[in-house]
């Protein structure tokens, strides 16, 4: 699994919620959301 900062994980939201994500990054952020206790709330 690699490791990507909050940081990142804000920049691609956008293409995430519009669902314009690869496959990889999509698995990425769905991943650090689910385990990223600064990102969960």
């Amino acid at each position: 699994m690699a490791v990507i900062t909050c940081e990142v994980v804000k920049d691609l939201l956008p293409l995430y919620v519009d669902g314009i994500l690869s496959e990889d990054s999509r698995i990425l952020v769905e991943e650090h959301l689910a385990a990223c206790p600064h990102c969960k709330s």
